[in-house]
């Protein structure tokens, strides 16, 4: 810490001080992210959708070994699997919104997935650290759903901006 201000007062930089419970709140973000990867990395490769993704990736010619660096994941079918898992792992509702990952029901229900049949891509900062996540639809039967009226759903979606994720800071 002295080093830095130190080197700070000679650029010429003003050292801004952080608010412990801003980094708290930022420390469980980043854990919920690192979780949330760890459940769509072991979906990928041990549910039967999920190996049906995997394979989807490798017929685009994506390696095994690209798809362990970039830690691709797949989130499954369901409205409630990774919230579900993530307060089994201890975090609250608060947690699992404010990283962007649940969505309350306008109804004012419990929450639900924001990424449901998705292939995922986390986000990492430039410390490596999940900040977030994009999701590619995967096998959603398009033709099904224009027969029942229903649009099919976006072929993307992102994690919104939250306290670690800012998409034109990280990407």
């Amino acid at each position: 810490g002295d080093s830095l201000r130190i080197l700070a007062q000679k650029a010429g930089v003003k050292l801004e001080k952080f608010d412990p419970t801003v980094q708290d709140a930022k420390q469980i973000l980043y854990e919920i992210c690192e979780t949330a990867v760890r459940f769509f990395e072991k979906q990928l490769h041990h549910s039967s959708t999920g190996k049906q993704a995997l394979a989807y990736l490798k017929s685009r010619g994506i390696s095994e070994n690209t798809i362990k660096d970039f830690r691709l994941g797949f989130a499954p079918e369901g409205w409630h699997n990774l919230t579900h898992f993530l307060r089994n792992c201890g975090y609250n509702n608060e947690n699992i919104i404010n990283a962007g990952l649940g969505l309350k029901k306008e109804s004012g229900g419990d929450l639900y997935d924001r990424f449901r049949s998705r292939i995922i891509f986390p986000i990492a900062d430039i410390n490596d650290q999940v900040v977030g996540f994009t999701g590619r639809v995967f096998a959603v039967p398009s033709v099904a759903l224009a027969k029942e009226g229903r649009e099919a759903p976006a072929k993307y979606i992102n994690t919104p901006q939250t306290l670690i994720y800012d998409k034109s800071r990280v990407l």
